[in-house]
């Protein structure tokens, strides 16, 4: 067996034959991008389904979520559908995951600002930038100010030199 062949029989896959939904692979994150995949694709059939996991080699916690999300969205739509095949380590991993699950409406929705509010905030962010800018300006002009009543103590060397290595670091810009 090759390991391209290895590699796609690892895959997590679901597939739904009549009104069973099969799946198969290892239902683990490293190859739970296919099954994603899979049951973002799927069009369900209307009426009962049945869930037979007999093929799922491995499953770790990232296969459970998927598997408990499934299971929600399911539920949310016909009766409740039971995993059949499932292992035992499986199974005590699934129902650890679903103990453990929130539920799709408990997490609270961040509520958008109003328009007044929306208004205030970037008006006061555009002040504090503002005051930010004039306090750098400010602070250059002190700095400027001390060193031109006092040129005795402006190192032009120093100056002269440092313009010149910025100049050299330029040139592989250019």
């Amino acid at each position: 067996m090759s390991a391209a062949d290895e590699s796609s029989s690892r895959t997590a896959r679901l597939q739904l034959q009549g009104s069973t939904l099969v799946g198969s692979g290892h239902w683990t994150v490293r190859h739970l991008d296919r099954l994603e995949a899979d049951i973002a694709r799927m069009r369900w059939p209307e009426g009962p389904i049945r869930l037979d996991l007999s093929a799922v080699g491995r499953m770790d916690t990232g296969g459970a979520w998927v598997l408990q999300r499934l299971l929600a969205a399911l539920a949310a739509r016909r009766p409740a559908v039971e995993p059949h095949g499932l292992s035992p380590k499986a199974a005590g991993l699934l129902e650890l995951v679903q103990g453990t699950a929130m539920q799709a409406g408990a997490v609270p929705r961040l509520a958008r600002p109003g328009m007044l509010e929306d208004l205030g905030r970037k008006g006061a962010d555009t002040v504090l930038g503002g005051i930010g800018i004039v306090a750098f300006v400010g602070e250059m002009g002190a700095a400027w100010l001390r060193q031109v009543s006092r040129p005795g103590r402006i190192r032009w060397a120093a100056i002269a030199e440092s313009l010149g290595e910025a100049g050299h670091r330029a040139l592989g810009i250019v």
